[in-house]
């Protein structure tokens, strides 16, 4: 059957949190991007798909629905939030472009990547593989995100480095407690709310800059005025 009886523990409530800093997360973050910032619309995306994936990993462990595999071999939550890192990707490189352009002298090393994810390949498990390339690319748009804040200085693209390195870390304390049961289950389900609470802040930070930015501009022209009527 498709719905069954709905059950609730402590794991499930932090699933509830996670969907819920998610959620508030990514409606934030659409007031700033329909009000200032349209070049952060990828990241709303991202933000928005990793928000239903905690809604549907909350509706199977709920056991409000049977949730399908996909490909046999991952949770449908899993899935969404796989295409959530493809938009995390393609949000990462885009800012990456607006904020450097074609400049050869930033251009992308990949080597370095690809080698890496070549030696896990032939070295490790399918598990460990999956997960070690998701470490790998999370912190590939951790290092493009360092850059752009070194140029840039916003606060915006700070907590947007943070955030995709609290991911890596995530990620990393997958690969390495895994065989721990008890443990691996209660810490992956508190960094997942601390990464969520600091997706959270992130688009909160994204407002807050924007509305500080707006009355410096308004300080600055009003000063300019000023100083034209002092002049006269």
């Amino acid at each position: 059957m498709l719905f069954q009886a709905s059950e609730f523990d402590a794991q499930t409530g932090l699933t509830f949190v996670n969907a819920l800093l998610m959620v508030t997360a990514s409606i934030i973050l659409a007031i700033s991007v329909k009000k200032y910032r349209r070049d952060l619309l990828l990241w709303l995306f991202a933000f928005s798909i990793q928000a239903l994936s905690h809604i549907v990993s909350l509706l199977g462990k709920m056991k409000l629905v049977e949730l399908p595999s996909v490909f046999g071999v991952m949770g449908l939550g899993t899935f969404i939030s796989a295409i959530a890192l493809l938009f995390i990707v393609w949000a990462s490189l885009d800012q990456y472009r607006r904020v450097f352009g074609k400049n050869k002298k930033k251009k992308l090393d990949v080597k370095v990547p690809i080698s890496s994810l070549m030696l896990v390949m032939i070295t490790m498990d399918a598990d460990f593989f999956i997960n070690a390339t998701l470490m790998l690319i999370i912190a590939f748009c951790c290092v493009l995100l360092f850059r752009i804040y070194n140029r840039t200085k916003t606060p915006t693209h700070l907590f947007l480095f943070v955030s995709l390195f609290g991911m890596t870390a995530n990620v990393a304390e997958t690969i390495f407690v895994v065989g721990l049961p008890n443990f691996y289950s209660e810490i992956n389900q508190a960094m997942d709310v601390v990464l969520a609470a600091s997706l959270l802040m992130t688009a909160i930070v994204v407002v807050v800059e924007q509305m500080l930015l707006e009355k410096q501009q308004k300080l600055e022209e009003s000063n300019q005025v000023n100083e034209k009527i002092i002049e006269r």
